[in-house]
Protein backbone atom coordinates (compact mmCIF):
# COMPACT_ATOMS: atom_id res chain seq x y z
CA UNK A 1 0.00 0.00 0.00
CA UNK A 2 2.81 2.51 0.81
CA UNK A 3 4.17 1.85 -2.59
CA UNK A 4 0.96 2.54 -4.31
CA UNK A 5 0.90 5.82 -2.19
CA UNK A 6 4.59 6.58 -3.22
CA UNK A 7 3.74 6.31 -7.34
CA UNK A 8 0.90 9.24 -6.81
CA UNK A 9 2.75 11.95 -8.99
CA UNK A 10 0.65 14.49 -6.50
CA UNK A 11 2.92 14.12 -3.70
CA UNK A 12 6.60 14.15 -2.99
CA UNK A 13 8.60 12.67 0.09
CA UNK A 14 11.51 14.63 1.86
CA UNK A 15 13.52 13.06 3.95
CA UNK A 16 15.35 15.28 6.20
CA UNK A 17 17.78 13.70 7.96
CA UNK A 18 16.17 10.24 8.29
CA UNK A 19 12.23 12.03 8.59
CA UNK A 20 10.44 11.39 5.95
CA UNK A 21 7.91 14.42 4.86
CA UNK A 22 4.97 14.35 2.68
CA UNK A 23 3.66 17.15 1.16
CA UNK A 24 2.27 18.12 -2.34
CA UNK A 25 4.29 19.47 -5.32
CA UNK A 26 1.76 22.09 -5.73
CA UNK A 27 2.08 23.30 -2.06
CA UNK A 28 6.17 23.89 -2.75
CA UNK A 29 5.84 25.24 -6.28
CA UNK A 30 3.60 28.12 -4.56
CA UNK A 31 7.51 29.97 -4.10
CA UNK A 32 9.52 29.15 -7.15
CA UNK A 33 12.20 31.46 -5.55
CA UNK A 34 13.23 28.84 -2.41
CA UNK A 35 15.05 25.62 -2.72
CA UNK A 36 12.14 23.66 -2.84
CA UNK A 37 9.81 25.22 -4.79
CA UNK A 38 12.11 25.26 -8.07
CA UNK A 39 13.92 22.97 -10.75
CA UNK A 40 17.50 23.37 -8.29
CA UNK A 41 15.64 20.48 -5.60
CA UNK A 42 16.47 17.98 -8.12
CA UNK A 43 19.72 17.81 -7.50
CA UNK A 44 18.96 16.17 -4.23
CA UNK A 45 16.06 13.67 -5.47
CA UNK A 46 17.86 10.36 -4.66
CA UNK A 47 15.67 7.97 -7.26
CA UNK A 48 16.36 4.22 -5.63
CA UNK A 49 14.31 5.65 -2.96
CA UNK A 50 12.24 8.17 -4.63
CA UNK A 51 12.71 11.01 -2.48
CA UNK A 52 14.26 14.28 -2.06
CA UNK A 53 16.55 13.90 0.54
CA UNK A 54 18.81 16.75 2.84
CA UNK A 55 21.23 16.71 5.41
CA UNK A 56 19.73 19.32 7.30
CA UNK A 57 17.99 20.21 11.09
CA UNK A 58 15.04 18.31 11.51
CA UNK A 59 13.80 20.61 14.04
CA UNK A 60 13.65 23.67 12.03
CA UNK A 61 11.87 21.42 9.16
CA UNK A 62 8.64 21.45 10.30
CA UNK A 63 8.64 25.94 10.45
CA UNK A 64 10.37 25.34 7.09
CA UNK A 65 7.39 22.97 5.58
CA UNK A 66 4.34 25.17 7.41
CA UNK A 67 6.40 28.32 5.65
CA UNK A 68 4.84 26.30 2.37
CA UNK A 69 1.83 25.31 3.77
CA UNK A 70 0.80 28.27 5.35
CA UNK A 71 1.74 30.36 2.13
CA UNK A 72 4.58 32.55 3.34
CA UNK A 73 4.35 32.13 7.54
CA UNK A 74 7.43 31.64 8.83
CA UNK A 75 8.38 31.23 12.54
CA UNK A 76 11.34 30.24 14.10
CA UNK A 77 10.43 27.27 16.84
CA UNK A 78 11.02 28.16 20.34
CA UNK A 79 13.23 25.12 21.02
CA UNK A 80 15.89 25.69 17.78
CA UNK A 81 18.79 28.15 18.29
CA UNK A 82 18.42 31.36 16.17
CA UNK A 83 21.62 30.92 14.45
CA UNK A 84 20.45 27.33 13.26
CA UNK A 85 17.34 28.44 11.80
CA UNK A 86 18.61 31.30 10.35
CA UNK A 87 21.17 29.01 8.36
CA UNK A 88 18.16 26.43 7.44
CA UNK A 89 16.12 29.88 6.14
CA UNK A 90 19.20 30.86 3.75
CA UNK A 91 20.08 26.79 2.57
CA UNK A 92 16.05 26.52 1.62
CA UNK A 93 16.66 29.98 -0.09
CA UNK A 94 13.40 31.62 2.02
CA UNK A 95 13.80 35.29 1.66
CA UNK A 96 11.55 36.39 4.59
CA UNK A 97 13.38 37.50 7.12
CA UNK A 98 10.77 38.49 9.62
CA UNK A 99 10.09 35.53 11.76
CA UNK A 100 8.38 35.34 15.04
CA UNK A 101 9.74 32.91 17.35
CA UNK A 102 6.84 30.82 17.76
CA UNK A 103 6.09 31.49 21.18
Amino acid sequence: MVEEIKEDPTFCYLNISGQVFKTRHRTLAQFPDTLLGSEEKEKYYDKSRDMFCFQRDRQSFDSILYYYQSGGVLKKPPNVNETVFNMEVVFFKIKTHLCSNGT
